[in-house]
């Protein structure tokens, strides 16, 4: 797609604009390096991240609905205000990666050396309906951040404006990793951890340890890690390796949905499976409670 408008200054750039199918898009740069991070207004959908050399390393899918009739398979879905269906939100990972967030601001930091782009989703936008009809008051934030090293960091804020009721969310920013070849990746950083597994019949009963000191995809994996460490590493083969550091996001979940899923999954090739994974950010094995007049903030930083 290509620029409407555009701001440079002496760190970055800002271009804003619409694709042809009319989704409002914004693209961050830096000027010392190839970095970039197209970001959708639809959902605050980080879409692509290019780091100082110009690598791709979000994987979108071919077949991905860019029309804003369905969420964006690839980049960096939010979901919010539940992952999955851990919550009492009728629709399977909230309402928040389907809905055209507003934007708050955009700016060239050169006192910190970062591209901002600030986007914002309310209750006055978007009603939070639970399945039992209440209707509860919300502010989300997502600022994205390129840093003059290529890095990126997403941000999310969480305010409950109520001044009486508390309210509980799980969310995720259920990011799709590039790699070359799924059989040749590991994630370092989740030995000895617990984690639910998904996939079996009974996915709150199943309890596993990671024994094995890296993660490896050579069936479906789909697993929620409990009482993550700040930094985790996806090794893929031969390629630089991409590290992942989180704060207040205590849950990581490792998707790769292997070739029988895969099929099922309309706005995927049949063979995707083989060119990307999930490390998702989250909070999905208990819910966060923010109390009225209070927030949370997590924070996904990729490098």
């Amino acid at each position: 797609p290509l620029p409407i408008k555009m701001s440079s200054h002496q760190g970055g750039k800002i271009e804003k604009g619409t694709t042809d199918s009319g989704l409002n898009f914004i693209w961050l740069r830096r000027n010392e390096n190839q970095s970039s991070v197209l970001i959708y207004e639809f959902g605050a959908h980080v879409a692509e991240w290019n780091d100082a050399n110009g690598k791709s390393k979000l994987y979108m899918s071919e077949k991905a609905i860019l029309n804003g009739t369905k969420a964006i398979r690839g980049g960096i879905p939010i979901c919010f205000p539940q992952f999955g269906k851990l919550g009492n939100y009728p629709q399977q990972h909230g309402f928040a990666r389907n809905t055209v967030w507003k934007v708050v601001s955009t700016e060239q930091s050169d006192q910190n050396h970062e591209t901002i782009a600030v986007f914002e989703l309310n209750d006055s936008m978007v009603p939070w309906t639970s399945s039992d009809g209440k209707q509860t008051p919300y502010v989300a934030q997502l600022k994205v951040a390129l840093h003059e090293n290529g890095s990126l960091s997403c941000t999310m804020v969480v305010k409950n404006p109520s001044a009486t009721d508390s309210f509980q969310f799980t969310t995720a920013l259920h990011t799709y990793f590039s790699v070359s070849d799924v059989a040749t990746t590991k994630v370092e950083g989740l030995h000895k951890l617990e984690y639910v597994d998904q996939i079996a019949k009974e996915p709150s009963k199943h309890l596993v340890i990671q024994t094995d000191p890296l993660v490896e995809f050579h069936s479906e994996v789909d697993r929620i890690y409990k009482q993550i460490p700040s930094k985790m590493v996806i090794l893929d083969g031969n390629s630089p390796k991409t590290v992942i550091h989180v704060q207040s996001f205590y849950d990581a979940v490792v998707w790769n949905p292997y070739i029988e899923k895969t099929k099922t999954l309309t706005d995927m090739p049949e063979d995707a499976w083989k060119r990307f994974i999930c490390v998702e950010a989250a909070c999905a094995s208990k819910p966060i409670v923010v109390a009225p007049g209070q927030q949370w903030v997590g924070v996904l930083s990729l490098e």
